[in-house]
């Protein structure tokens, strides 16, 4: 028995070392990786340390909720060792290899990570944060996840309590829609998701169905009651630009020209026959038309050259583009060339800049 005992000894003696063979340290980041640094026998030394620490409690939240795609996303864990915890990290599954390090908060880790940082390709999706923590020995403690948390790219809603169009969104993040409704067509919502301003137009006729557009000068916006109209950058007024006696119902377009700007328009009236008209900052305004029944099918779009193209349909639902030219003196919408383009269609068309 005595003999079997002092085999083990010699054993656990081997195994752990005397204290005299064992390097000296102040702190545990002094020490081998995988030792932590302790006091024994009156003196500081590095130790073998095989307990892994545990991470655990890990939640993440947004302050004020919910969380935005810009937002900081605050993450908490606890993280604990039998000697001691060096430090803690997280990483989102937005990019995993990208960790971020975590602050002792008394019991707690904590980190607030900007969202922002990192990459995100959705709308709306749950991020996942993961937090490691190490002990003093760099010992990495199994990776702990917390419950997913939303984030989303919806900034805001707006119940306008009426049909809108698509926006128009200025340079400080207004966006201005056109509202099918009697009063207020013209609605104006600030970056931040409330009310900046709505503005009347003419008589309750006056419904807009079609998305305005943002020019230097003015707000332009096609109404159901066949004219464009001008509204201050502010919403201050509004001012009819041109009557196409029916009802616009494509988006319009900006042509700017120095000290003033154009805006145009397509309709196309009750007999079938299209028209595309013009008004400017200064009160100038002109009419063109295509060939008797052929109707616009969609808004207009200015080109690079300046040149303003728009497709229409005839009675057999065969297409063209129909490309017109500005004058301004006198103010005059020309038709210039035109192209068949196949079966009528009603989707907006679009320039290739190239």
């Amino acid at each position: 028995m005595k003999r079997i005992l002092f085999v083990f000894s010699i054993a656990v003696a081997l195994a752990c070392g005397s204290v005299n063979d064992k390097q000296g340290c102040s702190v545990s980041t002094e020490c081998p990786v995988g030792q932590y640094c302790a006091t024994a026998g009156g003196e500081s030394k590095c130790w073998p340390d095989p307990v892994l620490p545990t991470a655990s409690a890990v939640s993440a939240s947004c302050t004020p909720g919910p969380c935005l795609r810009d937002s900081v996303l605050h993450v908490q864990a606890t993280v604990t060792d039998d000697k001691e915890v060096l430090d803690a990290s997280v990483s989102l599954d937005l990019d995993s290899a990208r960790s971020f390090p975590m602050a002792k908060s008394g019991p707690i880790w904590v980190a607030d990570v900007p969202l922002r940082a990192l990459p995100f390709d959705a709308f709306t999706k749950d991020v996942v944060a993961t937090v490691i923590g190490r002990d003093g020995a760099r010992n990495s403690s199994a990776p702990k996840s917390g419950a997913g948390v939303t984030v989303t790219r919806l900034k805001w809603t707006y119940n306008a309590a009426a049909p809108l169009t698509s926006p128009a969104v200025m340079s400080d993040g207004t966006a201005v829609v056109g509202v099918s409704a009697a009063a207020d067509q013209v609605l104006a919502i600030s970056a931040s998701g409330t009310k900046a301003w709505s503005r009347t137009l003419g008589t309750a006729a006056a419904v807009v169905t079609a998305a305005p557009a943002v020019g230097q000068f003015a707000i332009w916006v096609g109404s159901e009651d066949g004219k464009v109209y001008a509204v201050a950058l502010d919403g201050s007024a509004a001012n009819s630009g041109v009557d196409l006696t029916a009802a616009v119902k494509g988006s319009v377009a900006v042509l700017g020209a120095g000290a003033k700007e154009w805006c145009f328009a397509t309709v196309t009236s009750v007999s079938g026959t299209g028209f595309i008209g013009t008004a400017s900052s200064q009160g100038e305004s002109a009419i063109s038309s295509a060939p008797a029944q052929e109707g616009f099918t969609t808004g207009p779009i200015v080109a690079t050259d300046d040149r303003i193209h728009a497709p229409t349909a005839n009675s057999t639902n065969s297409a063209t583009l129909r490309t017109f030219e500005l004058s301004t003196a006198p103010v005059s919408l020309t038709g210039t060339w035109t192209a068949s383009i196949g079966k009528k269609f009603g989707a907006a068309i679009a320039m290739d800049g190239s």
